[in-house]
């Protein structure tokens, strides 16, 4: 993973897996996977397309360096999740929307808090002005 922060900051070398679900998303999920990849070069990307009926399949077709993983129907987002969980193998797992709606800036601040401080998960949410805030659970 190359965070802009640099992972060697952090001490070392991680591997993350970037879980994007889509339901519809063609118009907005070429910019967002063009944002991932910039921001996390070496991260496997996965995309799980569920059920789409709006081209989003024959897109990703024409995206190099991501896995895709395709379900025949709509099962559901918590579905869609669970299928890119059971094909990774990295040492964080990370999902973000493919709609466009989340600034890829902030999925780095949530696996930066993630690893930097040895948490089990860690849970962006928006606040005001969709500022960053992170909690400890323990």
């Amino acid at each position: 993973m190359a965070l802009r922060t640099d992972a060697r900051r952090l001490g070392m070398r991680m591997k993350l897996t970037i879980c994007v679900p889509v339901y519809n998303e063609a118009k907005a999920l070429t910019g967002v996977l063009q944002d991932l990849r910039a921001l996390f070069s070496e991260a496997q990307i996965i995309v799980v397309d569920d059920g789409s009926t709006d081209g989003t399949q024959e897109l990703l077709k024409s995206v190099a360096g991501i896995r895709v993983i395709q379900h025949e129907r709509n099962r559901g987002y918590g579905a869609a999740i669970k299928s890119a969980l059971r094909q990774t193998s990295g040492d964080y797992f990370a999902w973000f929307d493919g709609d466009g709606q989340h600034r890829v800036e902030d999925l780095e601040k949530v696996v930066t808090t993630l690893v930097e401080n040895d948490f089990d998960a860690c849970i962006g949410m928006r606040g005001k002005d969709s500022d960053f805030v992170w909690n400890r659970i323990a």
